[in-house]
């Protein structure tokens, strides 16, 4: 089993809870991800994604089922989720945390993923 983690962080020049509410809405970030064809919200908590990806010759169709295991806004959330596809799975684990802001209007997003391919 490959896994895979990332851990980063930015400054963001909006308030806390602008950022909170863009995040925790599955459209708004798959609205800048490449790639993502549709996403349908099941519920405030579940959420389906089908994706076109792929590298070279190499192209095909992801779904992607996910579900927020945490909310706390408007400091941080989780989210879990399997991926389906071009013949494998792959799971992944996403959090945020959403620091104070250091000076006006400026907030620092933490991030971490993990994914791993059975």
């Amino acid at each position: 089993m490959a896994r895979v983690h990332y851990d980063g962080s930015f400054e963001v020049n909006k308030p806390r809870d602008v950022v909170y509410n863009f995040l925790v809405d599955p459209r708004n970030i798959a609205s800048i991800i490449p790639g993502v064809e549709s996403v349908d919200v099941v519920d405030p908590d579940n959420f389906r994604v089908k994706a076109s990806m792929g590298v070279g010759a190499i192209k095909g169709t992801i779904n992607i089922t996910a579900k927020f295991t945490e909310k706390k806004p408007p400091e941080s959330a989780r989210v879990i989720g399997r991926g389906t596809g071009m013949q494998s799975t792959m799971d992944f684990e996403i959090g945020f945390k959403l620091e104070e802001p250091s000076q006006v209007g400026l907030g620092l997003i933490g991030t971490s993923m993990e994914t791993w391919a059975a």
